[in-house]
Parts: structure tokens; C-alpha cells; sequence
């Protein structure tokens, strides 16, 4: 739950960071597990939008998969469990 509540909060501080008349699409990155079910509760809540948010929700396979997308630049953000997190810190991404 305390994951979910950082995630929106960043989110929603993104939407009041940059100019208002350009909305860009922010392209999120997730696993369907459990773990990262608030990223895709809060778009069917319709979060984003409510935000200014035009957040496009991208499903990967694997955590490995999801972390190269983000370092490669393919993705603005992703949900993904702690542990993989620390993981590929330790590796340098």
C-alpha cells in the first residue's frame, strides 16, 4: 500500500512539474502480479486522468525484461518489486 501511494504521488507531482498545454504520454512499465496491481487499479480508477496524467500502461513478462526497457530508455518509469530493484542497482542500471 505505502508502494502505491509513493507511485501516485510521483506521478501526480510529474503532472504539476512541466507546462500545462503540452500533455505528453508517460509510458509506465509492470508485471501483472499482485505487487503492481495499484498502477493498473489506478488507471481502471481513472487516477491519471483525474491527475492530467496520460499514463500508458506497458506489460511486460519478466522483471529483467521491464528494468532493460527502463535503462534503454524505451519506458519514462515501471513498477517492480523491491528486491529486482536492488538487484540491478548493484549491477550499475
Amino acid at each position: 500500500m505505502k508502494t502505491a501511494k509513493i507511485f501516485i504521488a510521483a506521478l501526480a507531482a510529474m503532472a504539476f512539474a512541466g507546462p500545462a498545454a503540452a500533455q505528453e504520454k508517460f509510458k509506465v512499465g509492470y508485471l501483472r502480479v499482485m505487487d503492481d496491481a495499484q498502477a493498473i487499479l489506478a488507471q481502471g480508477a481513472g487516477l491519471y486522468k483525474k491527475h492530467g496524467l496520460d499514463v500508458e500502461l506497458i506489460e511486460f513478462k519478466s522483471g529483467t525484461d521491464l528494468i532493460k526497457a527502463i535503462v534503454g530508455g524505451q519506458l519514462d518509469s515501471g513498477v517492480l518489486g523491491f528486491t529486482n530493484a536492488i538487484a540491478w542497482a548493484s549491477k550499475g542500471a
